[in-house]
Parts: structure tokens; C-alpha cells; sequence
């Protein structure tokens, strides 16, 4: 019914999901049933002494009932998917999210095989809210096509002084990462009926890419192979796994034109079977956001008020917490994200006289740092899951503008104990407060981070119905609270 219209057909499969073969089928026989009633008013028309009497006998009384349950039909289809679309969308979302996870670790892998060099760089990614644009059916290669993710890498510039090395300018080089499915190797098969000899002959030649085998079991189904059938089967392989990774390294430092795109190359793991490559080009962002004169300032400095020119706004922050709520599941696992991220590992990168704050970033160092990393508080774990426990801190932040340090009281900074536990007694103090200052969602969600019933489980975010109950408990409500 839509092929002539593809735009409109899938706009009606992302509002109807399931219920867009029967609206279409349903639609159809509406169309057909109304042709139809054409088709017979036009025969009365042309026998005038006809009309009167067969609008007597409603000659479309068949055709009017039936289109009239069409339109009834149609009716319940789109109010039912209405009604479903919220919990629709957070269902879905929360598998999205652990797809974007899987990229996620697979583009670190690649970026880091691709700097092949012993320099000092600093990888940013940068924190994005995602939705999916799906419809049942459709694979991981159909949702791939929308998702991209935004670099910074840094690098080291001219010096000022060449006769001191630690002059050099760090600079900066804003890159887009576009994941494209590797395409399967190409089988080809030929089947023919050699006679013994010729067998014989083919089993002895081993050299040749093409190889034989016998086969003597049942093929595609009924199908079936005479006994001294071969079958010759050529694999072609594709193109894009003996592509060399570009080296990033290089490409970064190149000079670039400003309003120009420029396509550094494909970056891929080549230590596994990658499933994905990425397409990797330079972005120019802005005037404020050239190659050179940025700093990097931590989300913990900024709500510390050390930045006075940096202030986040009220719906800044309230955006900021979605993000990164969010962002913890999409990057759970992965070298982008510490077990338990706070406030310091949020990074804005930008120019000292920019006072946009829109973009911030989770960053990796290389080469990597051979030491202990940042790990939970083991002797707690059981207790509380730590990587909410800490994200509902950080919730907290955001709430009032003003980093963990500055919120506690005289009573909390004397308790003594663990960090966690003093930690604990601030978040605890401090949940009310934040229903009463930003609203019911957005304290709602900083409630089951902090003491809610995600931490009973045993399970951390790996676990995949964890995670998506996180979405649907604690980044759904923080997504209501800024739309709202």
C-alpha cells in the first residue's frame, strides 16, 4: 500500500510497530471495498430508470459496514499504540543502550590500535543522549546506520621554544566516529558430478584456494547429492580485513581548512574479528573551538565554583544528569568508564573564553598507565551496589550545583568511618532535599540510587535486566524531569 511512499512507510512502522501489517492489510481492503462502491454507483449512473430504485434497496449497504470496521480498526490500532509507546520506548531503550555498549568497547579497542606511536594522547568521548530509530525486525546493522560518537584527541603542537621540550602547545583535533557492519565473506557453491577418476584428482589438489570435498549427506532439505558429488566452495574474502588501520596519530596533527570535512580513514581491532570498522574524519566544530588554546576542566571544578565564568544553569544540569545516567549504561564495562564514576572523571574541554557548557566528555590516556585503577570499596561491596550508589551522588550534585565537598555539613565532615560510610550519611541527608528543590522524578531517581531497590540483587550493570530496570527506574525518570 506504501511502496510508492517509503518515508510515510516507515514513519507508520516506528508509530505502529506490530500493528502496521494489520493496519496496512486492513487499509487495503477499505481501498478496495470504496473502488468497489465507485464501481457499482458508476453502473447505476448509467442506467437512469435504475437509481431510484436501487438506492431503495442501499445496494452499498455491504460496502459501507465494511469500511466502516476498517475505520474502527484503524482507529484502535493507533490509539492502542499510543497508549503503549512510553513503556515501548523504555523497553527498547534499555536494550539500545547495552548495543551502544558493545560499540562502545569495540571503538576504544580500535582507536587504541591505531595510534601507532609512543606519544602522549588523550582520548575523549564525548557524553551523548541516544535513541534508538528501530522497528521490530530490524538487526543491529539497521540500528548502526544512525549512531556515530564524537572525539576529542588530543596532541602535542610546535614548541615555542624548540630548545624546551616542555614547551609544546597541547592541541586539540575534534574527530567523528561512524561504525559500519563488516560485510560477511562471499561463499560460492558449485555442485557437478565428476566421474571417479576426475575425484580422484580434484582430492589431491590442495594448492588451489578453490578446495573440494566429498559429500554424500542431504542438501537444502530435499534436495540431495549424488554419491560422488563435489561440491567446490570458493570464499572470497572482503576487502576491509586486510585494510591497514590509519594512523590516527599522524592524521590528527595534519593542518586543516576550516568549514572542511576531512576523512582520516577506516580504525578497526585488529587483534580480534572485528564485527564493526569506523569510518574516522576531522569535525570543525566552531571559531571557539579550534585546534589549539583549550583546557581541560573537571565537572567537580566547575560545581566547586573555582570557574567563576562557568556556570551551569538550572536546565543545564537537569540535562547533564540525564546524560550521564544514561552514558553509564551505554559505557558500563568499557575502558571509557571508571567502576565508579563521580564528578572528576566528567571532563569539559574548551576554551578558557567559551562559556558554552554543552559538551562533556569520559577520557583514557595513552599510553595506558601500567598501575592500580580507581576500583569500588570491596570491603562494601555486598552491600551496595557502588557504581549507583556514586552515580546517585553525583545526581545529587547536579541537583544543587555544587560539588559533594561543598554540600557536606560540620557534622558530616566529623563522622568518623569510611569514606563510604561518611558519604553515605551526606546522600542520606541530602534525598529529601532534592525532591523538594528540582522535583518528585528527579528525586525519585536519586532515591533508588542511593538506598533504592537496585542494591539487593547481587548483580552489577553487566547484568543486563539490572541495567535496563536502571533505565526504565532511574534514566526514564531524569528524561521525564527535563521534558517536564
Amino acid at each position: 500500500m506504501f511502496n510508492d511512499n517509503p518515508e510515510l512507510k516507515a514513519k507508520l512502522r516506528r508509530r505502529l510497530w506490530k500493528g502496521f501489517d494489520l493496519f496496512n492489510q486492513t487499509l487495503t481492503e477499505i481501498n478496495a471495498a470504496t473502488n468497489e462502491a465507485i464501481s457499482r454507483i458508476s453502473l447505476q449512473i448509467q442506467d437512469e430508470s435504475n437509481i431510484r430504485r436501487s438506492l431503495r434497496h442501499s445496494f452499498l449497504d455491504d460496502l459501507l459496514c465494511q469500511i466502516n470496521e476498517g475505520v474502527s480498526i484503524l482507529e484502535q490500532l493507533v490509539d492502542r499504540s499510543i497508549q503503549l509507546e512510553p513503556a515501548r520506548n523504555t523497553r527498547f531503550q534499555g536494550k539500545f543502550l547495552l548495543f551502544i555498549r558493545n560499540l562502545a568497547c569495540q571503538l576504544s579497542c580500535a582507536l587504541q590500535a591505531s595510534f601507532h606511536c609512543t606519544c602522549k594522547h588523550r582520548i575523549c568521548l564525548q557524553l551523548e543522549r541516544r535513541s534508538p530509530d528501530i522497528v521490530p525486525g530490524d538487526t543491529g546493522d539497521d540500528s548502526v546506520k544512525y549512531i556515530g560518537f564524537h572525539l576529542a584527541l588530543s596532541y602535542k603542537g610546535p614548541s615555542k621554544n624548540p630548545d624546551i621540550i616542555s614547551s609544546q602547545d597541547t592541541m586539540w583535533s575534534d574527530v567523528f566516529a561512524k561504525p559500519s557492519p563488516i560485510s560477511r565473506p562471499e561463499t560460492l557453491n558449485i555442485t557437478i558430478q565428476p566421474k571417479l577418476k576426475d575425484h580422484l584428482k580434484a582430492s589431491k589438489g590442495n594448492n588451489s584456494p578453490i578446495y573440494s570435498r566429498y559429500r554424500s549427506s542431504p542438501v537444502n532439505g530435499s534436495a540431495k547429492l549424488q554419491a560422488n558429488s563435489v561440491e567446490l566452495k570458493s570464499v572470497v574474502n572482503h576487502p576491509q580485513r586486510s585494510t591497514r588501520t590509519v594512523d590516527l596519530c599522524q592524521s590528527i596533527t595534519q593542518p586543516i581548512e576550516p568549514g572542511t570535512e576531512t576523512a582520516f580513514g577506516i580504525i578497526f581491532d585488529a587483534s580480534t574479528p572485528e564485527t564493526y570498522t569506523y569510518h574516522v574524519s576531522s569535525v570543525i566544530l566552531s571559531k571557539y573551538r579550534t585546534q589549539c588554546g583549550r583546557t581541560i576542566t573537571s565537572l567537580n571544578e566547575v560545581l566547586g565554583q573555582n570557574s567563576r565564568y562557568m556556570i551551569l544553569s538550572e536546565q543545564d544540569r537537569l540535562k547533564l544528569a540525564a546524560v550521564i545516567s544514561s552514558n553509564l549504561l551505554q559505557l558500563h564495562g568499557s575502558r571509557w568508564m571508571p567502576k565508579v564514576i563521580r564528578s572528576q572523571d566528567v571532563y569539559l574541554i574548551q576554551s578558557e573564553d567559551d562559556p558554552i557548557c554543552d559538551r562533556f566528555f569520559v577520557m583514557q590516556t595513552l599510553p595506558n598507565k601500567a598501575g592500580p585503577c580507581a576500583e569500588e570499596n570491596t570491603e562494601l561491596s555486598s552491600m551496595r551496589n557502588q557504581a549507583l550508589f556514586y552515580l546517585g551522588v553525583l545526581l545529587i550534585e547536579l541537583a544543587f550545583g555544587k560539588s559533594f565537598e561543598l554540600l557536606r555539613s560540620e557534622r558530616d565532615r566529623s563522622s568518623t568511618g569510611s569514606q563510604f560510610f561518611a558519604d553515605y550519611r551526606t546522600a542520606k541527608r541530602l534525598e529529601d532535599q532534592v525532591k523538594s528543590f528540582i522535583g518528585p522524578s528527579y528525586g525519585s531517581a536519586v532515591s533508588r540510587c542511593i538506598d533504592g531497590e537496585f542494591h539487593g540483587r547481587g548483580v552489577g550493570l553487566e547484568d543486563k535486566d539490572l541495567s535496563h530496570d536502571v533505565y526504565a527506574g532511574v534514566v526514564a525518570l531524569l528524561e521525564k524531569e527535563l521534558e517536564g
